[in-house]
């Protein structure tokens, strides 16, 4: 049962975000001949129905190169500080299912979750997750392939599971399409907002390591300190 909406906050702080893309820009993010959304919704809900699935939207947090600084900072690496938003994005998921489920009887739900990294302990970030449930999760399975957990809570039966190249999984798959294409409307904002300080003339990056580092150099003659922060635009890891 994929679910949630959109929680979006923090980045529209940044400048670069608040760039506003014209329609040049969005149909670039529109595939040509595209079928009518309404007619894709009706031919998804119809083919998950078939398969015992029902859709009721997606949750997505949009983390900053600001935000996701300062909590790696606290976190202490990446992996921790990734796990503990997933997780607490689970967590909302879970409580949103128990509140508007009107089936009598025990409600089963399953979590299922792309590896972090190299670990294969999930335990201790799924109780301080679901801190307020009072959780105590048991151990199923935790070897190289696949770490699995389950969590009773009184009517309320969670499995978790975190499994390498968990995108072969549908609920895992369809987020990563989404926060692969929230990313990219991100990309063009902050394209544009650099074009418009550096020139036109100015390449645009997709934002991933080797050529982010040409494009930091690209946009350093634009750059004003008490407004560019490098902690506000550079992640740290």
């Amino acid at each position: 049962m994929p679910l949630g909406y959109s929680e979006v906050s923090g980045f529209q702080a940044l400048p670069w975000y608040a760039c506003q893309l014209d329609e040049a820009s969005e149909s670039c993010m529109r595939p040509e001949g595209r079928v009518p959304q309404t007619e894709l919704a009706k031919a998804a809900n119809t083919k998950m129905y078939q398969i015992g699935l029902q859709f009721h939207g997606f949750r997505c947090r949009v983390i900053d190169e600001e935000t996701f600084n300062e909590a790696v900072a606290i976190a202490g690496n990446k992996s921790n500080a990734l796990g503990e938003w997933s997780l607490g994005l689970l967590e909302q998921c879970v409580a949103w299912i128990q509140r508007n489920t009107d089936d009598e009887g025990q409600i089963h739900v399953e979590g299922c979750c792309d590896r972090q990294g190299g670990r294969k302990r999930y335990a201790p970030m799924l109780n301080a997750a679901f801190q307020q449930w009072n959780p105590w999760f048991e151990i199923l399975e935790e070897d190289a392939a696949c770490s699995r957990y389950r969590g009773a809570f009184g009517d309320l039966d969670l499995h978790v599971r975190f499994q390498v190249q968990g995108d072969s999984l549908l609920p895992a798959a369809s987020a990563s399409m989404l926060a692969k294409w929230i990313r990219e409307r991100l990309m063009l904002r902050l394209n544009r907002y650099w074009r418009e300080r550096v020139g036109n003339d100015l390449k645009p990056t997709a934002g991933y390591p080797v050529d982010a580092e040409r494009f930091r150099r690209a946009i350093a003659k634009a750059i004003d300190p008490s407004l560019h922060a490098t902690h506000r635009w550079w992640r740290c890891c």
